[in-house]
């Protein structure tokens, strides 16, 4: 029995397209099927206190959202969860760079304070 390749609407079976060259069969999706993408960026630090870090981004960050993060201080790396509070764009609405203000959330004190101490000191930063 011969598999039908999936149309580009992601239909298989009888009638899906004949000429859809790719490799691996798609499935469409039927009911609720939720996954996510991880997207990594570089974002340099405008501030950074106890309660979070400003950064600046070439786009706005939906704001109330929980997302993971890496602080980076030089060598120091700490990895920590961020609530975005505001996505501000200081200049032209179609452009960036965005001015983003992000909460720790649920850092162990420990974590704030390496964060308390390590912003004291004038480091190259960025998440």
């Amino acid at each position: 029995m011969r598999q039908s390749r999936p149309d580009p609407r992601g239909h298989t079976g009888p009638g899906a397209s004949s000429g859809d060259r790719r490799k691996h069969a798609r499935f469409g999706i039927v009911g609720r099927l939720w996954g996510s993408l991880e997207v990594t960026e570089r974002l340099p630090i405008v501030n950074v206190s106890r309660g979070g870090v400003c950064v600046r981004s070439p786009r706005p960050l939906v704001e109330e959202t929980t997302n993971a993060a890496r602080l980076v201080l030089d060598e120091d790396v700490i990895d920590l969860h961020v609530r975005v509070r505001y996505a501000n764009n200081p200049g032209d609405a179609a452009q960036g760079p965005y001015v983003v203000g992000l909460e720790f959330v649920g850092a162990p004190r420990s974590t704030v304070e390496e964060i308390e101490r390590l912003a004291r000191t004038d480091h190259g930063a960025h998440t």
